[in-house]
Parts: structure tokens; C-alpha cells; sequence
């Protein structure tokens, strides 16, 4: 009996201990440089205490799916295929994909809700995965590849916000997930299916 009880009172705090691992486990991403590039990492600097405190890229850039591209200080061009766990864009600040290139954001280590309250304009391929939170209240614009696996993709032209989703013209938008808009009089409009149910340049 005595055994049993250190046994369930050691699992206890390996469980504990693997729970902490996993939630501190991920890491804040932001720029320091306008205009900057994903792949150099001079241009980076990471947060491992939630953006408490910030310290130098160590020569790396963000690409795991721990890590969460917190702020962006102006403009942020993504030259690499990459995969990250979340993306928040501010305010007046702009995210580009270029052409050929992959931005996936993924479910990783935690649940992290993507936000983007500036511009992402994207010329190559951003791929939204599935399980994860997505909102938009500010402009994204598709003149490549946009695959929405994400239940939880949300257009907000609710109060303040006046978020758009464009795709241009003979460009590709693969939705098997569910992108709604929520309006400012808190009707939803839902679309599932590819590009006919989205706002489409002609």
C-alpha cells in the first residue's frame, strides 16, 4: 500500500513535469528590422518566457512548430518554406509569402490563435492547418496557393474591425476547412468549398 502511494505520487509529477515541458515549450518570434527577411537571422529576435524577455537569434529563424511569430516591426518578407505554430501580423504591419514558397502554420506544442490585424499578401503558398484557431481582422490577399484546412477560420467585420479575404483572380483557394465571417451585426456567414464562396477579383 505504502509502495502504491509513492508509485501514483511519483507519476503524478512526471506527468506534471512532461505538462510544463510542453507548455513552456514554445517559442516567441519577432522583428527587429524593417524591412526584414524570414531567413536571416540578424533580422530576428526569440522569447522563451512568453515575451517577457527577448534575446538574440542565436542564428536561427523561426521554423518548428513551437514557434509562434509574435510581432512583426514593419514589413516581413517569408523567402523560405517554413512551418510555424501561429502568426500574429499588427496593426499597419505587413507579412508577404513570396513566389514558390511555403508558409505552413500548423498545431504544435500549443494551441496558439493566429491573428492578423495588418496585411498578409500572399504570392506563393499558405497552408492553414487543421485543429488550430485562425482570425482575421485585418487584409489578406491570395495571389498564389491558399489551403484552409482549419475549422476555425474566422473574418471578423464585426465593430472596429473590417477584415477581408480576397482571392485574385484565376488563383487557387482549397478551403476543406470552414472559413466564416462574422459580421457587424453579429450575422455569420459560413463557406465551405473552394473559391466561388469567397470574395473573388474578376
Amino acid at each position: 500500500m505504502h509502495y502504491s502511494k509513492i508509485f501514483s505520487t511519483l507519476s503524478i509529477i512526471s506527468f506534471i513535469f512532461l505538462f510544463s515541458n510542453l507548455c513552456f515549450s514554445q517559442t516567441y518570434w519577432k522583428t527587429i528590422s524593417t524591412p526584414a527577411t524570414w531567413n536571416t537571422s540578424a533580422h530576428w529576435q526569440k522569447s522563451t518566457d512568453f515575451g517577457s524577455t527577448w534575446i538574440a537569434s542565436g542564428g536561427s529563424y523561426p521554423n518548428s512548430t513551437n514557434d509562434y511569430v509574435y510581432d512583426i516591426s514593419g514589413t516581413l518578407a517569408c523567402n523560405v518554406s517554413v512551418t510555424v505554430c501561429a502568426v500574429r501580423v499588427p496593426l499597419s504591419k505587413t507579412l508577404t509569402v513570396s513566389t514558390a514558397i511555403t508558409l505552413s502554420v500548423t498545431n504544435g506544442a500549443s494551441a496558439t490563435q493566429s491573428a492578423i490585424y495588418g496585411t498578409v499578401t500572399n504570392s506563393g503558398t499558405l497552408t492553414i492547418g487543421s485543429g488550430i484557431t485562425f482570425y482575421n481582422y485585418g487584409t489578406i490577399t491570395n495571389s498564389g496557393t491558399l489551403n484552409n484546412n482549419s475549422a476555425g477560420f474566422c473574418v471578423h467585420t464585426d465593430g472596429s474591425y473590417s477584415g477581408t479575404l480576397t482571392n485574385s483572380a484565376s488563383k487557387t483557394l482549397n478551403n476543406t476547412g470552414t472559413i466564416t465571417t462574422i459580421d457587424t451585426d453579429a450575422s455569420t456567414y459560413t463557406a465551405t468549398g473552394t473559391d466561388s464562396d469567397i470574395d473573388t477579383d474578376t
